[in-house]
């Protein structure tokens, strides 16, 4: 993959900006969206590279980095950096990748349980319902 096209790079994120991006200035151009970590989707909707929020209806006076840790504060790169950063370094790199990497395992992980605990409590609801006919027939 081409470094230009690699999402957790500025570069590549800000290449994704296209003309239709409607914020020219302040805290919130191409540049600022890309520095904060964010790529673009379509409007004014942008997406985090590291922790997949998404963000949109953003207003003139908003800051993309603040807007960022003030949604996602567990993100890994708003939590590594206090502002945005002018460049990431190869060791700073491999730590967000693994971050990120880390979040989306715990994410896998939560909807796991979620998913058992809706099987088992579906499981122990029909188990209770077949107990309760067979108690009946007993009288």
């Amino acid at each position: 993959m081409d470094v230009q096209d690699d999402l957790s790079t500025y570069q590549g994120r800000l290449k994704t900006f296209t003309e239709s991006w409607p914020f020219s200035k302040g805290k919130l151009t191409r540049q600022e969206m890309a520095k904060a970590g964010f790529f673009y989707l379509k409007g004014d909707c942008v997406q985090c590279y590291y922790c997949e929020k998404e963000l949109d209806c953003w207003e003139e006076e908003d800051d993309a980095f603040v807007e960022h840790k003030n949604h996602a504060a567990y993100c890994p790169f708003v939590k590594m950096f206090s502002e945005p950063p002018n460049s990431v370094t190869v060791h700073q790199a491999i730590e967000l990748e693994k971050d990120k990497l880390l979040l989306s395992l715990d994410r896998s992980f939560e909807k796991w349980l979620k998913d058992i605990k809706e099987v088992n409590e579906q499981g122990i609801s029909k188990f209770s319902k077949e107990i309760k006919k067979i108690r009946k027939l007993r009288l």
